[in-house]
């Protein structure tokens, strides 16, 4: 199978078409299993397709700042650089403080966004791992651990609140990819990276309970 498909000028890269494809089945995953009304699902599906699209823009962002120097002497040389992990970092940080910013006012819409962009990125990376290992032979182990995330994910989407998956989403996600070490698309974080999210994951969860038993 070619890496790249070339289109007169163009080059379109395989592993592109892959997440793309993955991304726009995901979206319509979450769409057949929402629990919102029908209204809810299609506003909260814009505003996570809206924070992947900031996520995207901020990959370029972070290019520029690691390439500065060859961002001024040459702007469109930008472009054949491809994005490293640490492009990837700032992306996560900076669509994180965007997003609280621009769409995320209350903790409600906190853990809603939260679950709906848990439950595409997940169906995401298993369609497009799914999709790689037929076509590079890649690791089995990761996509029997998403396959698992996922059918708790279906089960529980009408039978437990949008915090409780969230995080246990969250949770299982770090720790099967400290378990497999499996990249994210094209990028390797850090161990420490799925390390701060289980650990995100498990302080929320102890929150949303301690809050709950308060209430009682």
């Amino acid at each position: 199978m070619p890496q790249a498909w070339l289109l007169g000028p163009f080059v379109i890269k395989v592993d592109l078409v892959l997440i793309i494809v993955s991304f726009v089945l995901g979206f319509l995953f979450f769409y057949w299993i929402s629990p919102y009304p029908k209204e809810k699902t299609k506003n909260i599906i814009d505003t996570v397709s809206n924070i992947f699209i900031t996520f995207m823009i901020a990959i370029w962002i972070g290019k520029i700042v690691l390439q500065f120097q060859t961002f001024l002497s040459d702007p469109v040389a930008i472009l054949a650089y491809p994005a490293n992990t640490n492009a990837f970092y700032i992306a996560v940080i900076l669509t994180i403080l965007f997003s609280k910013w621009r769409w995320i006012k209350s903790i409600d819409q906190y853990y809603d966004n939260l679950y709906v962009f848990s439950t595409v990125f997940l169906t995401t990376n298993f369609i497009y791992s799914f999709l790689d290992h037929i076509l590079y032979q890649k690791n089995w182990l990761y996509l029997i651990g998403l396959i698992l995330l996922l059918v708790f994910i279906i089960y529980s989407s009408d039978k437990k609140s949008p915090n409780i998956i969230a995080n246990i989403t969250l949770i299982g996600w770090g720790l099967l990819q400290i378990v497999t070490q499996t990249t994210i698309f094209q990028f390797t974080p850090h161990l420490i990276f799925y390390i701060v999210f289980v650990m995100i994951g498990v302080l929320q969860g102890y929150t949303y309970y301690r809050n709950r038993r308060s209430m009682r």
